[in-house]
């Protein structure tokens, strides 16, 4: 690509604007399934939270680990499930502190979906408020039952491994409310929808400048050329 300096006298020099360069810089992001595997399957597998008792919350968590090179805006989380209702199933973000098991450090919930049906269903669930998932960092996906009633949070089977931007890094069952955990499977029917965080640069301003200053240079250059060309006439 080019440059534009416009000279009133001399008119334009070059193809692309400042306000084109801006443009350039700041092009929208797509939203993008950072993880999952909801493409429809035989739902033949499924995972039961409930409540027993105040302490004994059924547990399910997913782990997942980004990328480098960029950090991902949070937009929504869908669920496959049965027998739902929203005072059934809590759904939050957790972090990891090493090992096979989640932290215990809540980084964002969820905004429950409305009842829709008894059967097999997918339920979208928007964070509770703005989350950035930053790259090279492993995060946990937490549903915990909230009521003697069973909501039956679906998978197929045999388990589909789930794909994306982030790489799955393995699920864990708890049916004591977190005081232990263990593997489980089939892995159950989900999806991450993210954002990329929007390229950041203070190049644009320098860039600016220095276009300015180029078109300020070019300009002054082709004053004194014609004024030299002036003189010479009349002499």
């Amino acid at each position: 690509m080019k440059t534009t300096f416009t000279n009133a006298a001399n008119g334009p020099v070059g193809t692309l604007s400042l306000a084109a360069l801006s443009l350039a810089f700041s092009t929208p992001a797509e939203a993008v399934v950072l993880l999952g595997n909801l493409n429809q399957g035989n739902n033949s597998g499924a995972t039961s939270l409930r409540r027993s008792s105040h302490e004994n919350r059924r547990i399910q968590a997913i782990s997942f680990t980004l990328p480098s090179g960029m950090d991902y805006d949070l937009d929504s989380v869908v669920l496959r499930l049965e027998l739902y209702s929203a005072s059934r199933l809590t759904l939050a973000i957790r972090d990891d502190v090493g090992g096979s098991d989640p932290g215990i450090n809540t980084l964002v919930e969820f905004v429950p979906p409305p009842f829709e049906t008894s059967f097999t269903n997918n339920y979208t669930f928007t964070p509770i408020s703005p989350f950035t998932f930053a790259a090279e960092t492993k995060y946990w996906l937490v549903a915990t039952g909230q009521e003697s009633n069973s909501v039956l949070w679906k998978g197929d089977f045999p388990g589909i491994t789930p794909t994306g931007i982030a790489t799955f890094s393995g699920s864990r069952f708890s049916a004591d409310g977190g005081n232990s955990y263990s593997n489980v499977g089939p892995v159950n029917a989900f999806q991450i929808n993210a954002t990329p965080v929007p390229f950041e640069s203070d190049a644009l301003p320098v860039v600016g400048a220095t276009l300015f200053m180029a078109g300020g240079l070019w300009w002054k250059k082709k004053r004194n050329q014609a004024k030299i060309a002036e003189f010479i006439a009349e002499k």
